[in-house]
């Protein structure tokens, strides 16, 4: 489904939408050919999901049917589009985990004849390893520590205090219970936390990590990652190029250190802080703001809030759940 290259060709016919494929005010998030056509799906993306879902699917279940057919890019592709679109919707987020952690708690209890490493274990305090690509981990007890070193594992802990590391590419990381730790260093991986004071890093590029949680922490690394916390008191930190970060949940914290990053937080009493040059902030009630802009000569940060009440020397006041980027005057105007 990765994007439609420019090339010279006769013009194509439109791709048909029934009307059950349109979204409707109770199902927002229903992912459609409409809506992958809009997000710029490939032909070939377009036509393997038209196949697969006549008339629309979920994410889960779109998710699911990318990963299960072996189109990992797609899945990734996917993910990028959906929390660009709706990242900082807690519902949706909240949802999304559940599904992350439904699939890949699946994938990892699945028993495949062959040579793929398949580990369960239901006791507290366990400890799973495996270092051949394709393994399947699975934990349900607390305390569980749970790692592998090859491509395209599966990693899921149910229980609290559960520990999770992934070394290779397109890992899949998940855990329900609170307090665990999660974390990734290849590229493509998915981390996906349901519980409470959940830590997720990923250190690979195109990461996407996602928690539904209170109090959770996200941070990544790796260029065009894609990170979003529902719960409140959430803290999301990106390094890389083209990173997105939304957080739905009050007084969250966001921060971005790489050029072309967006950041967008829902919930009231939330900070935001842009270092990467082209950054976008999006701020919820009683929150404020700041990005790097150059003047020509250096670097210089602007302020901005959506509070009431004075304004601080130089801070701009800008509206709530409005994106905007700094001008080269120092101004914060609307990204449209």
């Amino acid at each position: 489904m990765s994007e439609t290259k420019p090339r010279r060709s006769r013009a194509k016919k439109a791709d048909p939408v029934p009307a059950t494929e349109v979204a409707t005010p109770a199902d927002p998030y229903r992912i459609t050919i409409c809506r992958i056509r809009e997000w710029g799906a490939c032909q070939d993306g377009r036509d393997w999901f038209r196949a697969k879902f006549p008339n629309g699917a979920s994410y889960g279940e779109t998710i699911e049917a990318l990963l299960s057919d072996g189109r990992r890019s797609d899945a990734a592709w996917l993910d990028c589009h959906v929390i660009d679109a709706w990242g900082a919707q807690g519902d949706f987020i909240a949802q999304a985990v559940a599904d992350q952690i439904r699939i890949t708690t699946a994938a990892a209890e699945k028993v495949v004849a062959g040579a793929d490493s398949r580990l369960a274990a239901s006791g507290d305090a366990s400890r799973i390893a495996a270092s051949g690509h394709y393994s399947r981990l699975a934990a349900a007890g607390a305390d569980s520590r749970i790692a592998a070193s090859g491509d395209a594992s599966r990693l899921a802990a149910a229980g609290h205090y559960s520990r999770l590391a992934a070394a290779g590419h397109y890992s899949r990381l998940a855990a329900s219970g609170d307090a665990s730790r999660i974390a990734a260093s290849g590229d493509a991986s998915r981390l996906a936390a349901a519980g409470h004071y959940s830590r997720l890093a990923a250190a690979g590029h195109y990461s996407r990590l996602a928690a539904a949680g209170a109090d959770s922490r996200l941070a990544a690394a790796g260029h065009y990652s894609r990170l979003a916390a529902a719960g409140h008191y959430s803290s999301l930190a990106a390094a890389g190029a083209d990173s997105r970060l939304a957080a739905s949940g009050d007084d969250s914290r966001i921060a971005a250190a790489g050029a072309d990053s967006s950041l967008a937080a829902a919930g009231a009493d939330s900070s935001l802080a842009a270092a990467g040059a082209d950054s976008r902030l999006t701020l919820g009630p009683n929150s404020c703001g700041a990005a790097v802009w150059w003047d020509g000569c250096r670097y210089r940060f602007a302020t901005c809030t959506t509070a009431d009440g004075d304004l601080s020397p130089g801070e701009q006041r800008v509206k709530v759940g409005v994106r905007y980027r700094v001008d080269g005057a120092g101004q914060f105007v609307e990204d449209v």
